[in-house]
């Protein structure tokens, strides 16, 4: 369904009330309901902060601050406003843990529809492209996560690695960071799951010797140059992330921290004799 509104679409204001129109004219008021507030959430509290609107790191919006948020709109452009997805990732690294992946998928999945749904309009055409200088606008919209290619599957891994992993997941969630969410540990887990995929599948190491000595060896712990060793390693995994996978910044962060997060289940495990 397409909203022929001949107006000049100027802000992102503009954009996300024609939208929330088609919303309520699409669908039942509780299913339209829904997606309305998913949006408003999403633009509000994961998308703005990114162009000054106050960031809030804990508890639900409050109704002022909702409508502070929908003025705020007003002031960005349309020419900024179809870049919300790229704004989005940079607000949701600034959030790190304390928003859980399914929550960004769904915030992620509301903004993704809304700006599909802006591309279908004909006043598309209209307000984006004279903003551009009549360049149609290059939208990025991810597709569908994928498993990177390099990274081994749960059901690859060798018995002996796979309990070692088994008791560093005790280890985090019990000793390290009780109140780890069970997702953080899942996203810390598939960094892993990449790391030893790349020692398997490029640096040749073969599936059956892996384990998290690999990683970090015990030596590493006593002396330096070994450490160092280790410190080369995490660079040069960093390294051909970026240039073979992706320079996005929260998986090379999540990647560094498993490798931190080992290193310290390394030592605790190898000194807590002497604790």
């Amino acid at each position: 369904m397409k909203i022929l509104d001949f107006r000049k679409v100027v802000s992102l204001a503009d954009f996300y009330h024609l939208y929330e129109v088609y919303l309520k004219k699409e669908f039942d008021e509780k299913k339209a309901y829904s997606i309305i507030a998913k949006t408003k959430t999403s633009l509000i509290r994961f998308v703005l902060p990114e162009w000054g609107f106050p960031f809030k790191l804990d508890g639900n919006l409050l109704p002022s601050e909702t409508i502070e948020g929908l003025k705020f709109m007003e002031k960005i452009s349309i020419y900024q406003a179809i870049y919300a997805l790229e704004a989005q990732d940079k607000v949701f690294d600034q959030f790190g843990d304390h928003v859980s992946y399914a929550s960004r998928r769904v915030y992620r999945s509301a903004l993704k529809k809304m700006i599909v749904w802006g591309r279908s309009q004909d006043w598309w055409t209209q307000s984006v492209e004279p903003v551009l200088d009549g360049r149609t606008p290059t939208m990025v919209v991810p597709q569908k996560r994928v498993e990177h290619w390099h990274k081994l599957k749960p059901k690859e891994l060798p018995s002996s690695l796979s309990q070692q992993l088994d008791v560093l997941s005790i280890y985090m969630r019990t000793i390290r960071q009780p109140n780890l969410a069970e997702s953080s540990w899942i996203r810390y887990s598939r960094e892993l799951l990449g790391v030893f995929g790349w020692l398997c599948r490029v640096k040749g190491i073969s599936l059956a010797e892996l384990s998290l000595a690999h990683l970090v060896p015990v030596e590493a712990i006593y002396d330096t140059s070994a450490a160092e060793q280790v410190v080369g390693l995490v660079r040069e995994y960093l390294e051909w992330m970026r240039v073979n996978i992706g320079d996005k910044k929260s998986t090379l962060r999540f990647a560094l921290q498993a490798f931190s997060y080992v290193a310290e289940y390394i030592h605790y495990e190898n000194t807590k004799s002497f604790q």
